[in-house]
């Protein structure tokens, strides 16, 4: 349904309701379209099952395992709303710290991945737990936000692995916890009338 978005749509997983899903949704060339996510999604924890993308290749020659979700491209983009996406990552970092699946370490797959996108706004509600890598990775986007919105690990699980958003060649971005900023990137995003 992503893929397909026209300008001006909100692709909707409904409240009360779980969904269990596998990475590797991609879309790309979104114009004024909002992800909202109100259910609460686990992504798959099968490492075997999980699909892996040929390029870039990481450092050391593998193939990477693919994000739950790469945007490319967009503009006035959003992921909102006040439900969970749980990456269920502790078999992935269990997997990493002890060698159990051969190069793993910075293979395992990020959750949400913004690449080339400008007038980005991720939170207003949402909240991302347990990433198999980083939770966020936002790379060579333009004016992105992220606010009011919870990041959570379970540090016990996970050990030595720190949960981390990762941002790359980014301008003018912020990370606002405050109401001030809401009117104006509301607007901005066009959430508001």
């Amino acid at each position: 349904a992503l893929r397909a978005a026209a300008p001006g749509d909100v692709v909707l997983a409904p409240r009360n309701a779980t969904y269990y899903v596998t990475g590797g949704i991609a879309a790309s060339n979104l114009y004024n379209v909002t992800l909202r996510i109100d259910a609460n999604l686990c992504l798959d924890a099968d490492i075997a099952a999980w699909p892996l993308v040929d390029e870039p290749r990481s450092a050391n020659g593998t193939a990477r395992h693919a994000p739950w979700l790469l945007v490319q491209n967009a503009s006035r983009f959003a992921v909102t709303g006040v439900g969970a996406v749980d990456g269920r990552g502790r078999r992935w970092w269990d997997a990493a710290i002890t060698g159990s699946v051969p190069h793993l370490g910075e293979n395992r797959p990020d959750m949400l991945v913004i690449n080339a996108s400008t007038d980005v706004l991720v939170g207003d509600g949402l909240s991302l737990r347990n990433s198999p890598h980083f939770h966020l990775h936002f790379y060579s986007c333009h004016r992105v936000v992220v606010r009011h919105m919870d990041i959570d690990v379970d540090r016990f699980a996970q050990r030595r692995i720190k949960a981390r958003a990762h941002a790359e060649r980014l301008t003018r971005a912020g990370l606002l916890n405050s109401s001030a900023a809401f009117d104006l990137t509301s607007r901005l995003y066009g959430l508001v009338a």
